[in-house]
């Protein structure tokens, strides 16, 4: 059964360029975190994947974002359509 958290990895390179593209984004110091998760969608009518972007600011402070998609289909475009939470 698969479950939420898929034990297959996403693609190294697109995690690492997501991340990029957040931060230029969104104006993020070397000092913010940012954490990517690819999550299963388990519940009827819902896309296969949704990659959750959390935020992480040294303040303690923490926002995140939702993108129906996985992360390999995530471009800058999905990332400038969303608000920070």
């Amino acid at each position: 059964m698969i479950g939420m958290f898929e034990r297959k990895r996403p693609n190294r390179t697109s995690t690492e360029n997501l991340k990029r593209i957040v931060g230029n984004h969104f104006g993020l110091s070397e000092n913010d975190f940012v954490s990517i998760s690819e999550l299963n969608c388990l519940e009827s009518g819902c896309p296969s994947k949704e990659t959750v972007i959390s935020i992480l600011s040294p303040s303690g402070e923490t926002r995140s974002l939702k993108v129906q998609k996985s992360i390999a289909e995530i471009n800058s475009t999905d990332i400038e359509n969303l608000v920070l939470k």
